[in-house]
């Protein structure tokens, strides 16, 4: 595996990947999976409790009645609708949502394919330790600044002469190498060298370099309809002083149960002794659903 040392904004030019970056146009995929979440867990999102409440459901614009975090994670995440036209594109540039780059880079390595370029530059040592779980022969790491701890992940790294103000880059190398790089970057722009049990050797590989600007990413809100069933059974149980019998909920649903179901699994209500009663996550949720009916 190779990792890039380059400036910001550029990349290594390679056919047929996919790029994921920090200003990437594409969103990310809403379909998720245990292995996903948990990236929101490395990232400081959620904690580990709330992952445990969560890992077992897939959508995360269901989700989004969790509270406000979830939703606002799941307005970069709804790419999964349109799946099939990405693969077509010539372009494939992911988002990484800056709050949750782990749980973003996992998101894509999941769900497509096809050999990626992955901008690293965002993750701590333990993420990127989780992160490399998921990768495959032929994927590149990019990071924008100069670190010792991918090194031992990776096999061959570029050393681009643009990170040459980071003056701490050489105090890390050894002196041979230094002079080395020293002597190279009088006629190129990068160095490229093998990593073989801590030890470096000159590799007369060349590289092609994009520079990617950033592109408008258009965040998609959260579709409210889907809750509007569990929005009324919230209603009708809000305007009974909170608290129903589980037989009239049943008349209310005509028996179906679905939403029901869906506000005790996230919290919404609660049932006691036969009774429905509503919580104070669902109350505040209930006004979120509301507000969410009136803008959309």
């Amino acid at each position: 595996m190779i990792v890039f040392f380059l400036p910001r904004k550029m990349y290594p030019r390679m056919e047929n990947y996919v790029y994921i970056v920090e200003d990437g146009c594409l969103p990310l995929f809403n379909t998720v999976d245990e292995d996903i979440l948990y990236g929101l867990v490395l990232d400081n999102v959620i904690s580990i409790s709330d992952f445990h409440k969560i890992c077992s459901y897939t959508d995360l614009f269901d989700l989004s009645l969790f509270g406000d975090i979830y939703e606002y994670i799941a307005e970069y995440c709804w790419l999964n609708k349109i799946g099939d036209r990405v693969k077509e594109l010539r372009e494939i540039f992911f988002h990484i949502i800056r709050i949750a780059p782990t749980f973003s880079i996992i998101n894509v390595l999941k769900n497509f394919d096809k050999p990626r370029v992955i901008d690293i530059t965002f993750l701590n040592n333990e993420q990127m330790k989780y992160v490399y779980r998921f990768l495959k022969d032929g994927d590149l790491l990019v990071s924008h600044y100069f670190r010792l701890d991918v090194l031992n992940l990776c096999d061959k790294m570029v050393l681009h002469r643009g990170l040459e103000r980071q003056y701490f880059v050489y105090s890390k190398l050894n002196p041979s190498i230094r002079d080395e790089v020293f002597r190279i970057f009088k006629d190129r722009e990068y160095a490229v060298f093998n990593l073989i049990n801590g030890y470096y050797s000159v590799c007369d590989e060349k590289y092609g370099f994009i520079e990617y600007s950033k592109k408008k990413f258009v965040r998609k809100s959260v579709d409210y309809s889907r809750f509007r069933e569990v929005l009324d059974l919230l209603d009708e149980v809000i305007k009974n002083a909170g608290i129903m019998s589980f037989k009239i909920v049943y008349d209310v649903l005509e028996g179906k149960l679905e939403p029901l179901a869906k506000a005790l699994l996230y919290g919404l209500l609660e049932h006691r002794q036969g009774q429905i009663i509503v919580t104070g996550r669902g109350l505040e949720i209930y006004e979120r659903l509301k507000k969410g009916f009136k803008s959309s």
